[in-house]
């Protein structure tokens, strides 16, 4: 087998090809903007190993003759030209990433592959550890919004969590061979209890007038990076909208109302 460490680099540009007739552990990082062609070796289902200090960097592909990609470290599709953004793919193959796995997806537009990260792997996707997702540029999508990240001819979910910068704005969406991250934007909940009350003004107080990258969970309801007057305003009309909405559904006849309506507004 063969084994990048350390402070070792691999960097493989855009249409390069490295053939590979051995297993490939990385513990260093590699850079992948061509295509990595592996040859399965007799016994071996795993040739291709990124192990948790390692971390795949790329808009390239890896074509595993019908075997496995195990992902115990960081995997990043992403463009070695300015954008930084990009599409990576597992050709002929699948993916396994273990629970101290991290897939890193970054979003500022809405055109795949080019204003956010996509994978795509031939084979199955099973998927423990991490999903990491950042905004960048200042972009905010609209509440409800979908991105399609990660594309599988079948997809296994095994705990996978949702990380990063921005993960309390986006929930997962999976159905048959695909991953979404849907936008629900920020809230006013800054601390997750399910309500908008004086703790979430406490720590709105606390981080006033500060930058953020922790969004919601510092007091920044709207969602610029900074906790100021405006996410004040934003708990405000957040919580108004609530009552509002419980207001109309008491204001139904009582016929039409359900027991559940009134005892949690629902």
């Amino acid at each position: 087998s063969f084994t990048l460490a350390g402070q070792q680099q691999f960097i493989l540009p855009e249409d390069a090809i490295c053939r590979l007739e051995t297993d490939l552990n990385n513990n260093a990082l590699i850079e992948l903007h061509g295509a990595i062609e592996l040859a399965t070796q007799p016994g071996h289902s795993t040739p291709f190993s990124n192990l948790p200090g390692g971390t795949i960097f790329g808009d390239g592909a890896v074509v595993l003759d019908n075997a496995t990609l195990v992902n115990h470290g960081i995997l990043t599709p992403a463009s070695g030209h300015q954008n930084l953004l990009g599409e990576l793919r597992l050709v002929d193959g699948n993916l396994d990433q273990s629970p101290t796995g991290i897939l890193e997806i970054e979003i500022r537009g809405t055109t795949p592959g080019v204003d956010f990260d996509r994978l795509v792997v031939d084979g199955t996707a099973a998927l423990a550890g991490i999903l990491d997702v950042s905004l960048l540029d200042d972009f905010i999508p609209e509440p409800g919004q979908q991105f399609n990240v990660l594309t599988a001819s079948e997809l296994i979910l095994d705990d996978l969590t949702l990380g990063g910068a921005d993960s309390a704005l986006f929930d997962m969406v999976v159905g048959p061979g695909f991953l979404s991250l849907e936008f629900l934007g920020p809230s006013a909940d800054f601390n997750g209890d399910g309500a908008i009350d004086e703790l979430d003004y406490a720590i709105w107080r606390t981080n006033f007038g500060q930058s953020t990258e922790t969004g919601s969970a510092s007091g920044d309801a709207n969602g610029d990076g900074r906790t100021d007057g405006g996410d004040l305003r934003a708990a405000y009309d957040e919580a108004c909208g609530a009552v509002d909405a419980l207001v109309a559904r008491l204001e139904q006849p009582a016929a039409e109302l359900r027991p559940a309506d009134i005892e949690t507004g629902g």
